[in-house]
């Protein structure tokens, strides 16, 4: 298929994460441990999505609860074995991914497993977690685990950057940091309100430079939002008729121009990888399989570079919408165009200074020569979001934490408790819940571990009894609506981790989908 084929397959999605988010994905190698429904759906969607490679790894043979319960083994009648019929059914939703399957038993594969792959789908409560999931194999890895209305989802690594949180913010018109070109171009507009014309047809931003020169010199100080009343004040004296929206509009920006402080720092720029390149410690060593975390870290230090030169962080050349003559929002976006660029070009020489320092320098400097103009662009965008994501352990792990992680959110520890539960009945048991018989066991290993030394006279995360019986009469079961939702949702943790954009879920997510009573929510976010 061609690039402009491609283009048109994936329009919707590259409007998402752009095309080097598409390229990421194009080149992802997916592993998948069993045939478990919400693994498949989780996979389906990335199959959908363009990813590169799926490789099935599973030995069992399709059972009669298969054929009626799992779409991706079940409808077809030609295959024996599960791993069979699901490569059959993905490679049937799109014929440009590569789907590969192995007829091995996934836990031996998972355990022996060291690399290859750049995400590794698993069932959660197996012995996968003690190697995929703690961090003693430096993989990515998502966690997927069904129990009837129940739902489990972790992803992990050892750690995650995000260079493109792609978080909301309002665009700034960095009044605080003007330039000689922003302030020259706002201090030539006359402000005459006899020429009616040209003043409906003044920026919004000219009013709000002019009130904070007139605020910063009375005080001798920047506007905070203690300060708003007095600066809409200010703004509402450039009333001539009290209906031009220019000045409506400048009235509506104050909060967000003129009162916000300025985005701080992202807190990554104080680790000691950054500290380390900035200061030429010659102890970074370049990702050759992961080309994404040493741009990072490249660019984490270009950043502290800049802003301990400038003490601010990149200009963005996006602006807000304003009611002005089509000139003078012309004239104004390519002021900030200009501006951008030549911060985006500052952050590029950093990153090739930066490079020389370390002992791979050629290796280094290809990382930043392979960074086009457009995605560096995107970065300094997202200059004040970008995050180093840590993954904690899990909560089963560390059941005493509970009280603190989840204080506020009661109905999900008790879930929480219920997986954590589920874990204890295998480990006693050698096998999960299945019927009425299980509530009463079930019941005796939530109540000691809910001892009063962790949760003291607390009940709100003992799960209700009945939670524990729904639970415990789910067999583990993979409701197709269960797995759609968990599949679903992993899907898109999926792509965060993949594209590097986004901020992933550093936690667990747990879910109830009882009727009238939906609980879902995620334990032990992390994020640097």
């Amino acid at each position: 298929m061609s690039t402009a084929e491609k283009s048109g397959k994936y329009d919707r999605q590259i409007r998402v994460w752009g095309k080097h988010g598409q390229d990421a994905l194009f080149s992802a190698r997916v592993c998948v441990l069993s045939c478990h429904p919400a693994l498949l759906e989780c996979v389906k969607n990335l199959a959908l999505a363009g990813i590169k490679s799926i490789t099935i790894v599973d030995n069992a043979k399709i059972t009669a609860d298969d054929k009626k319960y799992n779409y991706f083994v079940g409808n077809n009648h030609k295959e024996t074995l599960c791993g069979a019929a699901a490569v059959r059914t993905l490679s049937a939703m799109n014929s440009e991914v590569t789907v590969d399957w192995l007829n091995e038993d996934p836990e031996e594969y998972g355990l022996a497993l060291t690399g290859g792959f750049d995400l590794v789908l698993y069932e959660a409560l197996s012995p996968l977690e003690a190697v995929l999931g703690t961090g003693t194999r430096s993989m990515v890895s998502i966690a997927v685990e069904t129990a009837g209305l129940f739902g489990y989802i972790r992803p992990f690594a050892r750690h995650h950057v995000v260079l493109e949180p792609n978080e909301e913010r309002p665009a700034s018109l960095h009044l605080s940091t003007v330039w000689p070109e922003l302030e020259e171009y706002l201090a030539s507009f006359s402000l005459d309100r006899d020429d009616e014309a040209a003043y409906i047809h003044t920026p919004a931003v000219v009013f709000l430079y002019q009130v904070l020169t007139e605020f910063t010199a009375k005080h001798g100080r920047a506007p905070g939002y203690g300060d708003r009343k007095e600066c809409v004040s200010m703004v509402e004296r450039y009333y001539v008729k009290f209906n031009e929206m220019n000045i409506d509009e400048a009235k509506s920006m104050v909060n967000t121009q003129l009162l916000a402080p300025a985005p701080a720092p992202p807190a990554v720029l104080s680790d000691p990888i950054v500290a380390g390149l900035v200061h030429s410690a010659h102890t970074f060593i370049v990702h050759p399989h992961n080309k994404r975390e040493s741009l990072f870290w490249l660019f984490a230090a270009a950043l502290r570079v800049f802003i301990e030169r400038h003490g601010h962080l990149p200009v963005s050349s996006r602006i807000p919408d304003m009611t002005c003559s089509t000139e003078a929002f012309v004239k104004l976006q390519a002021i900030y165009t200009a501006k951008a660029k030549a911060d985006c070009h500052e952050l590029r020489d950093t990153m090739l200074k930066v490079a020389t320092g370390c002992p791979e320098q050629q290796t280094v400097q290809t990382v930043v020569d392979d960074v086009d103009d457009s995605v560096l662009a995107l970065l300094t965008r997202n200059a004040a979001d970008i995050a180093l994501v840590s993954f904690p352990p899990a909560i089963h792990t560390r059941l005493d934490d509970m009280p603190t992680v989840v204080s506020d959110m009661p109905a999900v520890g008790q879930v929480a408790v219920m997986f954590s539960a589920a874990r204890r009945f295998i480990d006693a048991h050698g096998r999960v819940p299945v019927s009425d018989a299980d509530i009463q066991p079930l019941q005796a290993i939530i109540d000691e571990m809910l001892t009063p030394a962790a949760f003291g006279t607390d009940t709100a995360f003992r799960p209700p009894l009945t939670m524990v019986t729904s639970f415990a009469r789910s067999g583990f079961s993979a409701m197709g609506a269960t797995c759609a939702f968990i599949g679903g949702i992993a899907a898109q943790e999926a792509v965060k981790l993949l594209t590097g954009q986004f901020i992933p879920i550093s936690g667990e997510l747990m879910h109830y989908g009882a009727p009238g009573d939906v609980v879902c929510g995620v334990i032990g976010k992390s994020c640097v």
